[in-house]
């Protein structure tokens, strides 16, 4: 009987402590994400809606191939039609957002790429593809210059990385769920792809219209007189150069490298599926937990000067060879550059629109947007033309030029709002 009790109380106690355990790190998790308000909390769940319907897009050059019975040269210049009003998007939707608002904006955006989805899923005519794609692509790129805009609107400046940790957690989470969702679609039918990836626009629509009813959506005020203009603007050009740069080494992770390890390491499909989400998972379980322990330190501007030269480094490993060890290497560097830049580009962004009153914010995605389109362009032709290792050096070569430059732009002035409370 004692033994039996023993038995008992130990066992219940070794449970205990467990589940004490886990709600500390629970507890922890959740307090990494303090200061974010409620509204903002709101507007991620939104844009996790969206995004989860946004499975259109994997599975549109199949579509256009399969379905529509277009060749692969006009299939690819669909693509990059849309791939065009994709960049007017991005400046088109910094400029709504001074002039509207930036939830006037993200409502219009919502609207319209549901009904556009719809239109170009029962065109046929190549012409009016044309047209309807480029639209497309501007209307649901509107979002992302108006996000920002909605969260400088939202936080104080502290919490715009921490927010921005948040948007791009939920962001990842949706892909994840959105292509998983949209393979299925597909094999029932390309009409029900459409048709959920439009719905889920309105949804989301109807979910701020509501949620966020009483939200003070503010406009573009008048702009006061800038001092020394002549220095602001370098700082400007020096962070355009690093948006620029930096983008372009990134997306070779979404755009070449997928290719790379298909033809040149010779991995099936479903490994380079597992190696791609990896990205994923790291950021999910990471970055908010890293944003938050870099804010309390106030590590911000050694954090993305770090996040600048591993991601040099991170592909210079893919000269070792095209081992699985060394994809795995790359991958966990480039994720750790990532999270150290990307939550940080966006207050800096901040920062500079405030000091030069100007449309920094629209300029920020207007040029990440130049360099998804031009990645995949630069990349695949170095390495069709000279191989892969000449093109990895070239690239690892504009990761170093955007840490130079981000350099500059350190050493001239501050780079960060601090908080005004």
């Amino acid at each position: 009987m004692r033994d039996s009790w023993h038995w008992f109380l130990k066992n219940t106690l070794i449970r205990y402590k467990d589940f004490q355990f886990s709600f500390i790190i629970m507890k922890k998790f959740l307090e990494a994400y303090k200061g974010i308000n409620r509204t903002v909390w709101i507007f991620t769940v939104v844009m996790f809606i969206n995004r989860v319907g946004a499975m259109v897009m994997p599975f549109l050059s199949i579509w256009l191939k399969e379905e529509i019975n277009l060749s692969l040269a006009q299939t690819g210049l669909l693509i990059g039609v849309m791939g065009a009003g994709i960049i007017a998007g991005s400046y088109l939707g910094g400029f709504l957002s001074q002039k509207i608002g930036s939830l006037k904006t993200i409502k219009l955006s919502l609207l319209l790429m549901g009904i556009f989805l719809i239109l170009v899923y029962y065109s046929s005519d190549i012409i009016v593809l044309t047209v309807l794609l480029f639209i497309l692509g501007c209307v649901q790129e509107w979002t992302r210059p108006a996000t920002l805009y909605f969260f400088t609107q939202s936080l104080k400046p502290e919490n715009l990385p921490k927010a921005s940790a948040l948007y791009r957690l939920a962001v990842n989470i949706a892909f994840a769920v959105g292509t998983t969702l949209g393979g299925l679609l597909t094999a029932i039918s390309y009409a029900a792809l459409f048709w959920v990836d439009a719905i889920t626009c309105w949804f989301a629509l109807i979910f701020i219209l509501v949620a966020l009813k009483g939200f003070n959506d503010k406009k573009e005020t008048e702009k006061q007189k800038i001092i020394n203009s002549g220095k602001t603007n370098l700082r400007i050009f020096y962070f355009i150069t690093i948006i620029l740069f930096y983008y372009t080494l990134f997306f070779v992770f979404f755009n070449s490298y997928p290719l790379y390890l298909k033809d040149f390491c010779k991995i099936d499909e479903s490994t380079i599926g597992i190696l791609i989400s990896g990205n994923a998972v790291i950021i999910i379980l990471f970055e908010i937990q890293l944003v938050n322990y870099i804010g309390k330190r106030n590590l911000n501007t050694r954090a993305v000067g770090v996040g600048l030269l591993v991601g040099a480094l991170s592909v210079l490993t893919l000269l070792s060879g095209s081992s699985l060890t060394i994809q795995i290497i790359f991958i966990i560097l480039l994720t750790i550059s990532e999270m150290l830049c990307l939550p940080y580009l966006w207050a800096i962004a901040a920062y500079l629109g405030k000091e030069s009153n100007k449309n920094i914010i629209t300029w920020y995605s207007f040029f990440g947007s130049v360099a998804f389109m031009i990645s995949p362009v630069i990349t695949n032709f170095v390495a069709e033309k000279s191989g892969y290792d000449i093109a990895w050096i070239m690239i690892s070569v504009f990761g170093f030029i955007s840490l130079a430059f981000f350099i500059l732009l350190r050493n001239s002035g501050e780079i960060f709002l601090k908080s005004e409370s």
